[in-house]
């Protein structure tokens, strides 16, 4: 596909363009509409299963819930609040939101923030395992993939309007509630 011109401050300069996109849309690098914070290497001989703070690790991401903790002091920026998204960098590239305040964000998984004037979260969250999957068919390996900083700092996204990615999000999430509702129905 051929490089489309947009006139857009935020749109990045790219040979190709994963796919077609509309007009009032454009290409986007992800670090450029949000930030990301790798996780703390935290010392795993201090990991235990009940005192101290909780440790999000790679294999929490996907159901939000850990029981390890560490009784070791970290830096505030790496200390979790409900509703931060995360990114398992190995194995599978999961994306969740994680569920409780206090957790300590571990390495190998990543925190992604949207910066709001631009990026609305939710948005993101649905858009970015799309991407994640094309980095890892294409991630080669030996015995697990891992999701790097060149790929995050490569990657590019859509960029809708924000009141467009609003409407865009309502609909995702109206559709995923209907299949919830259809499969409590089926049980």
């Amino acid at each position: 596909m051929k490089k489309i011109v947009r006139h857009n401050p935020h749109y990045e300069k790219i040979e190709d363009e994963p796919f077609e996109i509309p007009e009032n849309w454009c290409w986007v690098g992800l670090k450029r509409i949000s930030k990301v914070l790798y996780g703390y290497p935290l010392n795993s001989s201090l990991f235990n299963a009940e005192n101290g703070r909780i440790v999000v690790r790679i294999r929490d991401v996907l159901q939000a819930r850990s029981s390890t903790y560490t009784t070791e002091d970290v830096p505030n920026e790496y200390i979790l609040h409900k509703g931060d998204m995360l990114i398992g960098m190995d194995g599978n590239f999961n994306v969740n939101f994680w569920n409780t305040d206090g957790a300590i964000l571990n390495q190998r998984v990543c925190k992604i923030t949207a910066n709001s004037s631009y990026y609305s979260q939710k948005f993101l969250f649905y858009a970015i395992p799309y991407f994640l999957n094309k980095i890892e068919e294409s991630v080669s390996f030996s015995t697990v993939k891992h999701l790097s900083d060149k790929h995050l700092t490569e990657m590019i996204v859509p960029l809708p309007p924000l009141n467009e990615q609003s409407r865009i999000v309502a609909k995702v999430e109206e559709l995923f509630s209907a299949l919830d509702q259809m499969e409590r129905n089926l049980v």
